[in-house]
């Protein structure tokens, strides 16, 4: 009896123990970055006072185990004590595998009996166009004791078969396509059984520790890798009010093999798979190549050693512009926040964002801008006018991305959009417009020598024009480029009409004339260039 009281009391003075809580962890919100995102679970449970490990089941493979994070709340205290992916059980897994292939066997013998069906429906069709046309025949062929039939008889012979053949390859062609579908839906299955079918979820495992019974949730992040978003738009155009609709919309995309259903979204242009450190400075060595001994010594250029080139201004004259840095329903707009150095977009709306890689769109927001119509036209090289919308963008900045555009309704293509930071200024093309005409010709092109002098002179002169065809005053931009000397030995000196705008698009070089046109008004620009250089010396002008 004294034994059996104290076994009692160190039972009683126990921590108490309880079996493993299984439960289910749906996605509940996700932040997704352009490469990855971090998603959100939670889960629900009940348990008594004591240890207890939550095992959070269906949960996608190649998630980022570094990134997994636990924390909780109930209407009783507990603790979160680790978290961590839980292997998966090998019974569990054939299990898993072999109800999925027994679902897909299933699904396949149900396939290949509605194709059968159809099969069936092709050939009671042709038999019935074969019976029409034995019919016809024998119609044709009198018998010695038989009337030869009337032309009513033929009439209604010919009308009755015509309605029969078509019942019968209106019936041939519906079966046809229930194939061509059905081989669609049976090489599906067929490909998903020879990779396994779906993929094993993991397990999570969380344990705690509850003072007392509680009912709670667990909520659980992790990074996945498998997800992405990228921002696109529509741009709509109403020349008339001089309004730029610009749509913002994030279109997203998650391999997961898992469905997010109705969850709250939030988009970061953070990208927490970049670099997090700067590169370490590498080691540079000055040194003398050894001497050779032999004067016509040839080294192969495998074995050379490299020399870096040195970092000197295009002889040519080319200059490139630097790309940008890679970057009548209510709409409700997403709200916009920084978070350190990124942007955050909360949508309002929550979302379903399949788990097979398909793109959803979402609407992030709606902005209607003043925008300044211009046409502008490169005569040297297109005699077309292209319509551009001007605008100041206001405090969100506008990420690169694809834009869909429409001029008065109407659908003219895609353009790109390129980084344009909350203050500055953004330019919209809006495709060509037919109301412009534009001209272009090579006035003189011709080198000169002077004796006064020990240089030799290249001139260059052109002539372009604007015609506004349209009862619409407007403004025109021609735009072109002079050349560029990276040389004190080479002088570009330009003639004519002096351009109103140079360094265009922050290029150098890039010039361009601004004329405002009233309707049916034409303006000439005649200018051009003269380059001037050493006596004697080749000249490269392009």
């Amino acid at each position: 009896m004294r034994h059996a009281l104290i076994a009692g009391l160190l039972l009683a003075s126990a921590p108490a123990w309880a079996a493993e809580i299984s439960t289910k962890a749906s996605v509940s919100a996700a932040t997704v970055f352009p490469d990855g995102a971090t998603v959100t679970r939670i889960a629900t449970f009940t348990a008594e006072p004591g240890r207890h490990t939550l095992v959070l089941t269906g949960v996608p493979v190649g998630f980022d185990t570094n990134s997994l994070r636990a924390s909780g709340s109930g209407n009783g205290a507990f603790s979160i004590l680790s978290v961590e992916e839980r292997a998966a059980d090998p019974a569990a897994v054939r299990a898993q595998f072999e109800s999925e292939a027994q679902k897909i066997r299933n699904a396949i013998e149900q396939l290949e009996d509605q194709r059968t069906q159809a099969e069936n429906q092709i050939a009671a069709a042709d038999r019935q166009l074969a019976f029409i046309d034995a019919t016809i025949k024998r119609a044709g062929v009198s018998g010695k004791d038989s009337a030869s039939p009337t032309a009513q008889d033929w009439v209604t012979l010919w009308s009755q078969s015509n309605t029969s053949a078509a019942q019968a390859l209106d019936t041939k062609l519906r079966a046809e396509q229930i194939i061509r579908k059905l081989d669609r839906q049976i090489d599906q299955l067929e490909a998903r059984a020879s990779t396994g079918g779906e993929t094993v979820p993991a397990t999570i495992a969380v344990e705690i520790d509850a003072a007392e019974a509680v009912t709670g949730q667990i909520e659980v992040q992790h990074f996945t890798y498998n997800a992405a978003w990228g921002p696109v738009y529509d741009a709509r155009l109403d020349t008339e009010k001089g309004a730029l609709t610009l749509i913002r919309r994030a279109a997203i995309q998650q391999r997961t093999g898992e469905p997010w259903s109705d969850v709250a979204l939030t988009l970061s242009t953070a990208r927490p798979t970049g670099g997090t450190a700067a590169p370490e400075p590498r080691g540079r060595i000055a040194q003398l190549r050894p001497e050779r001994r032999l004067a016509q010594q040839v080294i192969p250029r495998a074995f050379e050693t490299p020399v870096p080139a040195p970092v000197v201004a295009d002889l040519e004259g080319n200059f490139k512009a630097v790309p940008a840095a890679m970057n009548r329903a209510q709409t409700v707009s997403a709200a916009i926040r920084t978070r350190g150095e990124a942007l955050v977009y909360d949508i309002p709306a929550r979302a379903d964002i399949p788990g097979s890689g398909v793109i959803r769109q979402v609407l992030v927001g709606e902005q209607v801008l003043d925008a300044t119509q211009e046409l502008r036209a490169t005569p040297s090289q297109d005699t077309t006018g292209y319509l551009y919308a001007l605008f100041e963008n206001g405090d969100g900045t506008i990420l690169p991305g694809d834009v869909a555009l429409t001029r008065d309704g109407l659908y003219i293509g895609k353009g790109r959009l390129p980084l344009i930071a909350g203050g500055e200024s953004g330019a919209i093309p809006f495709g060509a417009l037919e109301t412009l005409k534009i001209t272009y010709r090579v006035v003189e092109q011709k080198a000169e020598d002077s004796f006064a002098s020990a240089d030799q002179t290249e001139r260059r002169r052109y002539a372009m024009s604007a015609e506004n065809l349209s009862d619409t005053p407007r403004t025109v931009v021609l735009r072109d480029s002079v050349p560029v000397s990276n040389s004190d030995e080479v002088e570009v000196e330009v003639v004519g009409d002096a351009p109103t705008g140079e360094d265009l698009d922050d290029v150098t070089g890039r010039v361009g004339w601004e004329v405002e046109l009233a309707a049916g008004e034409k303006r000439e620009i005649e200018w051009g260039y003269d380059v001037s250089y050493p006596l004697g010396r080749d000249l490269i002008l392009r």
